[in-house]
């Protein structure tokens, strides 16, 4: 922008940022890419912690060790920790960018201690809250602490719809894998929200998590605001924040914004010349830097773990015969194996995934077509609700106002005809090669054959007698939790209530990726089962079955979102640290057969 305008802008008391981008000027100002707005001198000019002559994290370490430890305790702070208490202390919130495996849990049994709060509360998922209970008694044999924070899990408070779990008035929030609280639209984050922004007291808010962000500035920007208020690290305004997310963030296509005015970040914490030659990413690293010197906000430095990890593909082959035909129905008409249509994209990505694992779900019986248009319609409804002005938190908020009021066609046309039809979603197996070939590694192995689908790890159960550990980490067969020091040998994880929170280095060191989630997030999570602090293997190995095209581009996915991750945050992401050994984009345009290849 020229000087001109700015000046001219001035005088009316606006400044860039007041100008609406979707107006001619905007549209104009947004090709040149970021504006200029007053946040970007607040951000670039606020103290940084590196310059503040704070003791060193080992300094701090054993001063907090001797002020906190019980005289009959052994255990002692490592840096990480105690820079994490100390910004707490000092700034009154905390950001913490923590690597898996970097002791967040002592960090929250000492916080209220080092703050004074009365009334701590830690959030932790369903499947940690005993774990995290038992983990407080252990702690509590080395620590002096005056009140334990009160555990309660983020799927408890979704629907607490009465705000019985605020009750006792929290005032200190401690959220544990604070990435649960990422989605500003779910239940959970806009309880959490209301509460700590209509306390008549001060609530302090701490975030910790191994992975605060997967792929966007978005997702922590209102956790920054809960911990910081108007010091936060991220423009204040939503919409200068948008426009600093399409240029920070993993974008489609990498059609990145421009930094534009962003530069001023750069001349301060990165260098121009690199600037020159790939702006977005010398933007992403600028602002990393300027991030993890915010103060409040503590982010891993430590070196990665010195044992060895590999990831390698491997490819097992789900074609001839019967699977041709499913895989071309995919393809080329849009239909499950069975014949059933379907238009959406995802529908086919997920069915692929699916398939390339020897089955694909279907509802059993399908349902009648007037019964899928009303539900459509209705979800539809309930999404513009959610979204709009209105405050609604859940569906059965936008429910409950639709009865009180009437008028909604389309709740009434889908409250005649639901109970017509009831989903029951099956499995349907088509080839048992990954079935196979799971079994015949887990035998020679030992190791953990990790799955998202509950459908294959009960069926691979069934297959080896091998115990299958489900829903918060149990095998529904013998009650045993897949923590318990008895559990030996080849064992098969789900990822969705495994892949993060368990210590299973000590007897595990392989491990069978049989699909792979293509979030980086997930991966940094479930690598960090294995690979983590107390791992005495030669190396850590992960086998990920990579068999069509978007078991591939999910580790692409993969690979995208840990260097955002690092770019960003400054924390190591174990996926780019280990050897790796995926087949690349000329390899995998070779490959013939509809399992590759679209039409």
């Amino acid at each position: 922008m020229s000087d001109l305008l700015r000046r001219l802008l001035s005088d009316k008391g606006k400044t860039e940022a007041d100008i609406s981008p979707r107006s001619g000027l905007g549209k104009l100002m947004l090709r040149r890419g970021v504006r200029f707005s007053p946040e970007i001198p607040r951000i670039v000019d606020h103290p940084r912690t590196d310059l503040c002559g704070l003791p060193s994290g080992d300094e701090m370490a054993k001063l907090l060790t001797e002020a906190y430890r019980s005289p009959q305790g052994k255990m002692a702070l490592r840096p990480i920790q105690a820079e994490c208490l100390q910004a707490l202390h000092d700034f009154g919130g905390l950001l913490a960018m923590v690597r898996v495996g970097g002791g967040k849990t002592l960090v929250s049994y000492l916080a209220a201690e080092v703050v004074g709060a009365e009334r701590p509360l830690l959030i932790v998922p369903a499947k940690l809250v005993t774990k995290t209970t038992n983990d407080f008694k252990e702690l509590s044999r080395h620590w002096k602490v005056s009140v334990a924070p009160r555990v309660v899990s983020y799927e408890k408070i979704s629907v607490d719809y009465e705000g019985e779990l605020f009750r006792d008035k929290p005032d200190l929030i401690i959220a544990d894998e604070a990435q649960k609280l990422k989605n500003l639209r779910a239940g959970v984050t806009k309880r959490v929200k209301q509460y700590i922004e209509h306390a008549e007291h001060r609530v302090r808010f701490a975030a910790l998590s191994g992975t605060l962000t997967t792929r966007s500035i978005r997702e922590y920007w209102h956790l920054a605001h809960w911990a910081f208020g108007d010091h936060m690290p991220l423009p204040k305004r939503f919409d200068i924040m948008k426009e600093w997310a399409d240029c920070i963030d993993v974008v489609k296509d990498g059609d990145n914004l421009h930094p534009g005015e962003l530069e001023l970040l750069v001349e301060k914490f990165g260098s121009i010349p690199q600037f020159m030659l790939n702006p977005v990413q010398e933007t992403r690293l600028s602002y990393q830097k300027r991030l993890k010197t915010w103060p409040g906000v503590v982010g891993s430095s430590e070196t990665m773990l010195s044992v060895p990890l590999m990831i390698r593909s491997v490819d097992v082959e789900v074609s001839g015969g019967i699977m041709d035909d499913a895989w071309s129905k995919l393809r080329r008409d849009w239909e499950t194996p069975d014949g059933h249509p379907f238009s959406e994209a995802v529908d086919q990505w997920r069915h692929a995934r699916e398939l390339a694992m020897g089955f694909y779900y279907v509802w059993d019986p399908r349902p009648p077509a007037e019964w899928l248009e009303a539900r459509k319609a209705w979800k539809a409804y309930v999404r513009k609700a959610l979204s709009g002005p209105w405050g609604f938190k859940t569906e059965l908020e936008v429910t409950r106002h639709v009865v009180s009021t009437g008028g909604v066609r389309e709740y009434a046309a889908w409250t005649a005809i639901r109970e017509v039809f009831s989903p029951n979603q099956c499995p349907v197996w088509v080839h048992d090669s990954m079935l196979r070939y799971a079994a015949s590694w887990l035998e020679a192995t030992g190791g953990i054959a990790w799955t998202e689908h509950v459908a294959f790890g009960e069926r691979l159960a069934a297959l080896t007698g091998l115990p299958y550990f489900g829903s918060e980490g149990r095998c529904r067969v013998t009650g045993r939790n897949i923590e318990d020091p008895s559990v030996r040998g080849p064992i098969i994880a789900s990822i969705a209530s495994n892949g993060e929170g368990r210590n299973l280095q000590t007897r595990w060191s392989k491990n069978l990726v049989a699909s792979a989630p293509p979030n980086g997030a997930v991966w940094e999570q479930m690598l960090g089962r294995t690979h983590r602090d107390g791992q005495t293997a030669e190396e850590v190995t992960f086998d990920v079955v990579v068999s069509c095209l978007e078991a591939w581009q999910g580790m692409q996915q993969v690979l995208t979102d840990a260097e955002y991750i690092q770019d960003t945050t400054g924390v190591p992401q174990k996926v780019l640290y280990a050897d790796i050994s995926l087949p690349d984009e000329v390899e995998v345009a070779t490959y013939k057969g509809s399992r590759w290849n679209r039409y």
